[in-house]
């Protein structure tokens, strides 16, 4: 979906990389993770693939992944990342970065927002939160994606 700005030309929102979030990128709450599946070892990873990263094979099918998972390890950013992943928080926080495992077989890595570094554990449940990231050059909004504990209620 694109944006329209005041001076008549369009913003568009893009995936953070491409063939890793399903179309259109809003709203964002029905966007789910992409990835590949390798027909021939049973691999699954994150993004469209043009060949198995385990085994080579082009014998691959795309997977849309569920919006939850839970947390298979963890560690802790202590340091802001580089331009333009640091974002406009200043002074910089330390946040929890997970390994997520999804149901699909997939595991990727995140980081993970609106929990303390303290608050994470192993198994906890999450889920995606689509968000903008950053502008790039030519003004589209470049969408990132992360995840948020569920909260049980």
């Amino acid at each position: 979906m694109s944006v329209k700005e005041n001076k008549g030309t369009e913003k568009m929102q893009l995936p953070v990389v491409e063939g890793c979030m399903t179309t259109p990128l809003s709203p964002a709450s029905e966007v789910n993770l992409m990835g590949s599946k390798c027909l021939s070892c049973g691999i699954t990873l994150l993004g469209k693939r043009h060949a198995c990263e385990n085994c080579a094979s082009t014998d691959l099918e795309a997977v849309v992944f569920s919006r939850r998972g839970k947390v298979y390890s963890y560690t802790v950013a202590l340091y802001a990342p580089p331009q333009p992943f640091a974002g406009s928080v200043s002074p910089f926080v330390p946040y929890p970065i997970v390994w997520i495992d999804l149901p699909e077989g997939a595991r990727i890595l995140s980081s993970l927002t609106d929990c303390k570094p303290e608050e994470v554990s192993i198994g906890m449940e999450v889920e995606l939160v689509v968000d903008r990231g950053w502008e790039d050059e030519k003004g589209n909004e470049v969408m990132i994606y992360k995840f948020k504990p569920v909260k049980n209620s």
